[in-house]
């Protein structure tokens, strides 16, 4: 994988780690000794979500090292127990959804998880993420919230406008929810552009007692690149471990072509290039060579290059003496437009800053900024913690 800044690569022990989660049994051994060489296996916190499909492929290699496979075990168990209780929060929702006329479709772990790996322990999730469409987004939130689901606070009533999700908790106990109604980045090329091929090419999928839609494998592999694309490749690192298993495992169900002709309209081409490119030299992904051929053929604009550099820069928290968050907010937002036209590119921007900021009129965002400056002039505990900014580089939820 190319990348403009070397800190966007996955990390040295992340890639040791998926080495031997990903490659044929007959190299596991070497992989999984050069991964302990490099210590921390367990602990590392950087790799955790990896460790039950390391478990899985010491399993399969005959490695009996218990005494490292023994917290991946746990973890493996309690990773099944957790999911559990998604599905069944899951199943639910589609049902309060489905009374109130509301297609739903789920995304990146509940179908990975169900469809592609197998085996539910294999896939850690935090949340739920469920996708539907923009004209029945209060229609959802209503539904739901009758049903006793509620959002951290009172939603605006632009909200669809001026974000692409929404997190609910559950009425009692463990689950959060995120609701979403646009994907960023995709192949639309500006804030509003719908993608009525995603619904058309989905497939059902059984959750418990009932159905929601799933992506076509091409639509959940593009899904799950672009995704690690705005998070920052190394931020979630079973990013590759998902794609690779999409690949692998989706089979003659995968339709190339299609992902290709989706990539090329929607001016993809340098991320996904990059990404499928590392996946099949890094980890023996068999990603066919005429897709790589045809990306790699394709002459991005001198603006999708311009705009995958600026996107590549990591986001790193730090604080500008004047602009506060600005510099990370223009990386999240040139990663979030990054194959916007120029006309879709300048019309995102006021909802997205809206959106970041919970600034209510984009003129007012000066006056925020100055407030927040003096804020933290008259209060020097606060300076370096990031805070409320109303700059705030956040990443929005539902980025697990």
């Amino acid at each position: 994988m190319t990348s403009a800044d070397d800190s966007m690569r996955l990390t040295a022990r992340q890639e040791l780690a998926l080495r031997v989660a990903l490659l044929p049994t007959g190299q596991t051994s070497e992989a999984w000794a050069a991964l302990r060489d490099a210590g921390g296996v367990v602990r590392a916190p950087d790799i955790r979500e990896l460790l039950p499909l390391l478990d899985q492929a010491l399993a399969r290699a005959g490695i009996d090292d218990r005494a490292e496979r023994r917290p991946m075990r746990e973890l493996r168990r309690a990773t099944w127990r957790r999911n559990q209780v998604l599905f069944r929060r899951l199943d639910e929702v589609i049902g309060v959804l489905d009374e109130a006329g509301v297609a739903t479709m789920a995304l990146k772990g509940i179908p990975l998880a169900l469809e592609h790996y197998g085996d539910p322990s294999l896939r850690p999730m935090a949340d739920i993420d469920l996708l539907v469409t923009p004209d029945t987004v209060l229609d959802a939130v209503e539904a739901l919230g009758r049903a006793g689901w509620t959002t951290p606070e009172p939603l605006s009533t632009d909200v669809v406008a001026r974000t692409p999700e929404v997190s609910l908790r559950a009425p009692h106990g463990p689950g959060v929810i995120d609701l979403h109604w646009r994907l960023l980045p995709w192949v639309g090329r500006s804030w509003t552009a719908t993608d009525p091929g995603l619904w058309t090419h989905a497939t059902p999928l059984r959750v418990v007692a009932r159905t929601t839609r799933a992506p076509a494998a091409e639509d959940l592999l593009l899904h799950v690149i672009l995704h690690a694309f705005r998070s920052g490749w190394p931020r979630a690192p079973r990013w590759a471990a998902d794609a690779c298993t999409v690949v692998r495992n989706a089979d003659h169900q995968l339709d190339w072509a299609r992902l290709v002709e989706r990539v090329s309209a929607g001016h993809l081409v340098l991320p996904v290039a990059d990404a499928l490119g590392y996946l099949r030299s890094a980890f023996a992904a068999p990603v066919p060579g005429f897709v790589l051929d045809e990306l790699s053929g394709a002459v991005p604009t001198r603006r999708d290059r311009s705009t995958h550099r600026r996107a590549q820069r990591p986001i790193t928290g730090d604080r500008h003496r004047f602009l506060g968050g600005a510099p990370d907010l223009l990386t999240s937002w040139s990663r979030i437009s990054v194959n916007y036209s120029p006309a879709g590119a300048v019309a995102s921007v006021v909802p997205f800053v809206r959106g970041r900021t919970r600034v209510e009129q984009p003129w007012t965002l000066p006056l925020a900024v100055g407030w927040r400056r003096l804020q933290r002039v008259g209060n020097p505990s606060h300076r370096g913690s990031g805070g409320s900014s109303p700059v705030s580089p956040d990443v929005p939820p539902g980025l697990g």
